[in-house]
This record gives structure tokens, C-alpha cells and sequence, in this order.
């Protein structure tokens, strides 16, 4: 799944030729959907549900753009393996934060995927 949205993303952005453009209209694409969805799933959330949480789930939502758009962006510029090999490591970084600040467990598991993301990078560095 990841190599399948990364490869059409990257491919996408490139065709665009406007990477902004391109990651704008695909967030606009996409609050559709969830806008419709939403009030079935979640009846009782809608714009009440907000509440005090409102500035958090704006500065998620800046942070998040921000984070897709400058992947994106790197894939107009780079190889498209490279940095979706690359941005799987956030993956791990968010893995050592939530172990960090909020006391989760970093068990086996996530210290063997951790270790798949390492190696995976190092074999799409030395092969390229």
C-alpha cells in the first residue's frame, strides 16, 4: 500500500508540475468524502464536537500538511524510493516519542521494525 500511494503521488506531483497545486487540490478531494462520512460514523460530533480541542486539531492539520507537502515535494526533486524510504522513518521517530513522552512500550516489535525501516534504507542507499 505504501509503495503503491507513494509511487502516485510522486508520479503525480512530477506530472502536475505544481506540487502545491497538486497536494491542495488532493486535500480539497479528499474533505469531501470525509464530510460526508463523518456525520454517519460520528452522528454527534460535527462542529460541536470541536469544542476546546479546536487549536490542536488546527495545528495537526497545518503540521500534517506540511509534512505531506514537503515529501512531495522531495519526490519532484528525488528519487521516489529514496524518500519514501526516508519518510518511513517517521514511523520510527514517532515510535521513539511515544516512548519518550508518553511512556509507551517499545517492545520487541517495535525495535524489529525499527530495524527493518534502518536496513531498508541502507539497501536503497547502496543501491542507487
Amino acid at each position: 500500500m505504501i509503495a503503491g500511494y507513494s509511487i502516485a503521488d510522486g508520479l503525480g506531483a512530477r506530472v502536475s508540475g505544481a506540487p502545491i497545486a497538486y497536494i491542495a487540490s488532493l486535500f480539497v478531494l479528499n474533505a469531501f468524502p470525509l464530510l460526508l462520512v463523518l456525520p454517519v460514523l460520528r452522528p454527534g460530533l460535527g462542529l460541536r464536537g470541536l469544542g476546546r480541542q479546536w487549536k490542536t486539531g488546527m495545528l495537526g492539520g497545518i503540521l500534517s500538511v506540511g509534512a505531506y507537502g514537503l515529501a512531495i515535494w522531495a519526490m519532484t526533486r528525488a528519487p521516489i524510493a529514496i524518500v519514501s524510504a526516508l519518510r518511513e522513518t517517521s514511523v520510527v521517530l514517532a515510535a521513539i516519542l511515544g516512548a519518550t513522552f508518553l511512556r509507551e512500550p517499545f517492545g520487541p516489535r517495535r525495535v524489529l521494525a525499527s530495524i527493518g525501516v534502518a536496513l531498508g534504507i541502507i539497501v536503497l542507499r547502496l543501491a542507487s
